[in-house]
């Protein structure tokens, strides 16, 4: 079968089907190299099931450690969105290989900054309070009272604040 497919693309390199047919043939052989040559060439010539030549692509390639494989893994799904095969090897793909997700760095620098709001009126509560720190429990019972210093800019003694009054 090898050999008859050589002799038609010899003949005619146009024809998609010779390429299935050398590519099924070098995969059943073992020869990966030209099994993916040969379907990355009938990618390039619209074949009729588009999600089956991305999978065997995408298959030769993750065995090969080719860099692609999930892009033609997503494009048979792309094309057969329920194809159970192509979830399977794009689900044992992530397993072997997880893609990095970066770490949310906004919600680390917004609780810094709302600590360091927490601690200075902290810091004010027992300055400038006359019976020596008894605002400071107060901001303790509620961590929202000093959201981004506001409560400190407006009652500098937090004994004064609204929320705070006994």
């Amino acid at each position: 079968m090898l050999t008859n497919a050589q002799r038609y693309l010899a003949v005619n390199p146009l024809v998609p089907l010779p390429y299935r047919f050398l590519a099924q043939a070098s995969e059943a052989a073992g020869d990966g190299q030209t099994a993916i040559e040969a379907y990355r060439a009938l990618v390039a010539l619209d074949p009729p099931d588009p999600a089956d030549v991305h999978f065997h692509l995408a298959r030769l390639l993750h065995r090969e450690r080719g860099p692609e494989a999930r892009q033609h893994v997503l494009e048979a799904l792309e094309e057969a969105p329920r194809f159970r095969e192509a979830l399977l090897l794009l689900r044992q793909m992530r397993q072997e290989t997880p893609i990095p997700r970066p770490k949310p760095r906004h919600i680390s620098v917004i609780m810094i900054h709302r600590r360091a709001a927490i601690l200075f009126c902290l810091f004010l509560a027992v300055e400038l309070s006359p019976n020596g720190g008894g605002g400071a429990a107060a901001v303790l019972k509620s961590s929202n009272a000093s959201r981004n210093g506001a409560a400190c800019q407006r009652y500098p003694n937090l004994d004064q604040h609204p929320r705070f009054r006994a």
